[in-house]
């Protein structure tokens, strides 16, 4: 088997997603299939997001909750999260943008439209579970609105800039 070579992200992301295009083209699906495909659309997600600093999420957000600033770049209680659930993007996103022929530009566009994360308290992940919305959007959302969610039970989020650009824990 040939070493594996270094990919820049764009390329990265294309090939997670062609892969799961291959999968969901000539594979019957069942739980493995679900979820070798969910597996590689979490990863290109992660990736996708234009300020990807590695595998931890933690790293990676883009926006932050008031409740959370104060313990950026500690362990502590707070909880990196997708916006939009990642399996909203399965459920009821992925298999509705699949087609044979455009399947991977259609996977690349979804995993860039769910890249955004935000930075959230575990008071506020528990208020997000309470209301079960830990893994789906609200019955009334519109399918644009990023904040819905946190709208919903009152988590103000904001982007991570204007905290005056804070290092996150490394």
């Amino acid at each position: 088997m040939k070493k594996a070579t270094r990919v820049s992200n764009e390329i990265g992301i294309r090939n997670l997603c062609e892969v799961a295009s291959i999968v969901l083209r000539t594979m019957p699906v069942n739980a493995a299939t679900t979820f070798t495909v969910r597996t590689l659309m979490r990863e290109a997600v992660n990736k996708s997001n234009p300020s990807y600093r590695g595998n931890d999420n933690k790293k990676n957000v883009r926006y932050v909750s008031s409740a959370a600033v104060p313990h950026m770049g500690r362990k502590g209680p707070v909880v990196a999260e997708h916006l939009i659930p990642i399996s909203v993007l399965l459920n009821s996103r992925l298999y509705a943008a699949f087609d044979p022929v455009t399947e991977t530009v259609a996977l690349v566009r979804l995993a860039k439209q769910y890249a955004n994360m935000a930075l959230i308290s575990v008071e506020e992940d528990a208020l997000l579970r309470k209301h079960k919305l830990q893994s789906k959007m609200p019955a009334n959302w519109d399918g644009a609105d990023l904040f819905a969610r946190y709208r919903a039970v009152g988590i103000e989020v904001f982007p991570i800039e204007e905290i005056g650009n804070k290092k996150l824990s490394e």
